[in-house]
């Protein structure tokens, strides 16, 4: 057994009274519980007691706890710090670094599929990472291993939202307000005063928090905006923190800088630091906040509050086709998943890639998957999905920026007593997030709910004219030439700040092919790491 823990992840190391080592994150005092499990009993009665423990926690957390012998290592209900692991027959190596793992093992062989779902979705599912051989367990999951053995992985939790049961929308709007004044009370009593900032757009998620942080009397909150000047989410933010009394400003560092930023080491180091092996690193919020950092107005005990990720485990991701009613086959199912999720450069989707990833897309769902036929059934497995592949790989691993830069973090949208609750929502109530804003309406904190949102246009203000210019193309020459307008203006559109990463020769070469910025950073990801010859298992 090898353990080796990264001190740049802020991972604690204990020893308990009865020699067992503790190296673990958590959000709450969970030490007392996982270092009385009786590591001399049996492997049966050892994942008994793990899995007992952990479905009784509601915050985030992961570790490793160990003896000489024996050793049981686990992650939330959405891996918020990840666990690699590494077995080859004979002995276990559990690591908090997934590269730590890869180059202490040896492990040089790249893993053919995963790459591909690298390029064409920007991440990894499930335990795989872009190397054979090192794997990182799944959320909700933990692993108990003892030497001779083989390690045994097991589900405490999985996200199984129910949809076709029936319940009194009027108690589940009260019920979801009370779950939310909870989250933000024990956020309030963990910052204990500390700054909270908060990036705040114009929609619903981050405009929640904020309301319900200023509900509950909290005041030390500063709120930023970020992205091109005059963008119309800014605009709406600066609007909300104003009627609130709190404190806000644009963060909008000049294009030269943010190449400088993205060519320079806290680029190379953040991406090294956050990308697991595994995932594009979420570059969104990341100059904005490189910006206040060395701009020396953050406090060195801050905490960042997001509002990640209310849209999805609302209901926002549901496609609306399995809405109408009928019965659906699988194939329609991939075809979502697949143009959805799969299509970041667009000269990949053959059907020999399509194929080549459907048994990585089934492998997320349960096993009673293909006896699915409804549209409830089929809406059901699409938000597991989404949960298991998009959210727990990309969206979650979002918080690395705040890590990297040296800040606490607070999701209170992806607390577990809010996952819990969202799961047994019927389908009419969580598709178009409906319960959602319904709650959000009535609520309506300050006037800041009302019954019409305002439409929030993509393009900056100086950038409006791209909308009717597109339109008149469109009618002279077609929805083509219209949509590779659209394509080209996106440079200057409302991702305007991370297109300024790269040339507008690159993006001019790969507009028409790259579905979103997201390509060119994976692309990036590539050409930086050639070395290990990704390239070579997709030309």
């Amino acid at each position: 057994m090898k353990i080796e823990i990264s001190n740049k992840y802020g991972w604690r190391d204990a020893q308990a009274d009865n020699c067992v080592r503790l190296i673990y994150r958590s959000y709450a005092s969970i030490e007392k519980a996982i270092t009385s499990i009786d590591f001399s009993a049996n492997i049966e009665v050892i994942c008994k007691s793990v899995d007992g423990i952990l479905k009784k926690q509601k915050d985030y957390s992961g570790g490793i706890c160990h003896t000489d012998e024996t050793v049981v290592a686990w992650v939330d209900h959405i891996r918020s710090f990840p666990v690699y692991y590494a077995f080859d027959g004979k002995d276990l190596f559990l690591s908090n670094d997934a590269y730590m793992a890869r180059d202490m093992e040896g492990l040089k062989e790249a893993d053919k599929t995963s790459a591909l779902e690298f390029v064409m979705a920007g991440y990894v599912t499930g335990a795989h990472t872009l190397y054979k051989g090192l794997k990182v367990l799944q959320p909700g999951e933990f692993l108990v291993w003892r030497k001779g053995g083989v390690p045994i992985i097991s589900r405490y939790f999985q996200y199984i939202p129910v949809m076709d049961k029936p319940s009194d929308k009027k108690k589940n709007k009260q019920e979801l307000g009370h779950i939310l004044d909870r989250q933000i009370k024990k956020i309030i009593e963990r910052a204990n005063g500390r700054t909270i900032w908060m990036p705040l757009s114009g929609g619903l998620d981050s405009r929640i928090l904020l309301c319900k942080l200023h509900e509950h009397g909290y005041r030390n909150i500063q709120t930023f905006s970020y992205g091109p000047r005059w963008n119309f989410e800014a605009m709406r933010a600066k609007k909300i923190a104003a009627h609130l009394g709190v404190p806000w400003q644009m963060v909008a560092p000049s294009r030269k800088q943010l190449k400088k930023w993205f060519d320079g080491t806290a680029r190379k180091n953040f991406w090294l630091y956050a990308d697991g092996l595994k995932a594009i690193p979420c570059m969104r919020e990341f100059s904005a906040i490189l910006a206040l950092k060395e701009s020396g107005q953050v406090e060195d005990d801050a905490i960042f509050l997001n509002g990640q990720s209310g849209d999805y485990i609302t209901g926002a991701h549901i496609s609306a086709c399995w809405l109408g009613g009928g019965t659906f086959s699988k194939d329609q199912f991939y075809e979502i998943i697949l143009n959805k999720h799969y299509d970041l450069w667009r000269s990949f989707n053959t059907r020999e890639n399509y194929e080549n990833l459907k048994g990585r897309i089934t492998a997320l769902l349960p096993e009673d998957w293909e006896q699915a036929s409804s549209g409830i059934d089929w809406a059901r497995l699409e938000e597991i999905w989404e949960y298991e592949g998009r959210q727990i790989c990309y969206v979650v691993n979002g918080q690395r920026i705040y890590e990297f830069l040296g800040y606490d973090w607070e999701m209170p949208l992806w607390e577990k007593e809010l996952v819990d609750f969202c799961e047994t929502l019927p389908l009419d109530q969580k598709a178009g997030q409906s319960l959602y804003k319904e709650y959000l309406k009535d609520y309506n904190y300050k006037g800041l709910f009302p019954a019409k949102e305002k439409y929030i246009w993509r393009w900056s203000v100086p950038m409006l004219w791209v909308v009717p210019a597109a339109r008149i193309i469109g009618l002279l020459f077609g929805k083509e030439k219209k949509d590779e307008f659209y394509a080209y203006m996106r440079y200057y559109g409302h991702y305007a700040n991370q297109y300024a990463f790269f040339p507008w020769e690159e993006h001019k070469s790969t507009a028409k092919y790259a579905r979103n910025i997201i390509s060119l950073h994976v692309k990036k990801w590539i050409d930086d790491n050639d070395k290990i010859q990704f390239k070579k298992l997709y030309e």
